[in-house]
Formats: C-alpha cells, sequence, structure tokens
C-alpha cells in the first residue's frame, strides 16, 4: 500500500508492506504478489510485500486455488512508472533529489 510521511515540511511517498504494514525502505527487500490470469486484458489485484515471511503470507492470501506470481519489487516499480508514462529523463533528473 502507499501511504505518504511527513519529511521536515513535506509530506512524502513510501510503498508499505500489505501484510506488516511497514514500511519497505529497500526495493531489494520488496516483493510485489499477484494471482496469475491467462486472459488477455485480465487485471490481478497486487499485495506488495517484503521477502521472506510476508511473501509467504501474501501468496496464501491470493492463493488457495489460484497461482500466484511474483516480481522483484525494483523490476516491478520500473514497469509501472513506465506504464504510467513517467519518462526515464525523469526520474534520472530525480535522483539527486530523492524526496526524503
Amino acid at each position: 500500500m502507499i501511504k505518504v510521511m511527513n519529511k521536515g515540511h513535506r509530506t512524502v511517498p513510501i510503498l508499505c508492506c500489505d501484510v506488516c504494514g511497514t514500511w519497505i525502505d529497500d526495493a531489494d527487500e520488496g516483493a510485489a504478489v499477484f494471482c496469475k490470469k491467462h486472459g488477455e486484458g485480465d487485471i490481478s489485484e497486487v499485495l506488495h510485500a517484503h521477502k521472506g515471511r510476508c511473501h509467504v503470507v501474501a501468496e496464501e492470501r491470493l492463493g488457495g486455488q489460484v497461482k500466484t506470481g511474483w516480481h522483484e519489487l525494483r523490476q516491478h516499480l520500473q514497469l509501472l512508472t513506465f506504464n504510467t508514462g513517467v519518462p526515464p529523463a525523469a526520474l534520472q533528473k530525480m535522483d539527486g533529489d530523492n524526496g526524503m
């Protein structure tokens, strides 16, 4: 889930685990977990989770009789920004000011 955190005189977005509710502050420690669907245009819910126990719980929540899949959180965020039309140059420009 996405939340905002007060930092100085600004509010900055943070990505929190849908299982434990805490901030995923290292993309290498997170995963995007989803139900695998095979029909063209099918849309699935995504749970963002810490790798390890939270990842397992996210798969259990979505699973049951349905097969789940997952992406590395870093790759998921790159695809998300690409699919929302954010140009790579805009992200590079932000590199010096990470919003924190």
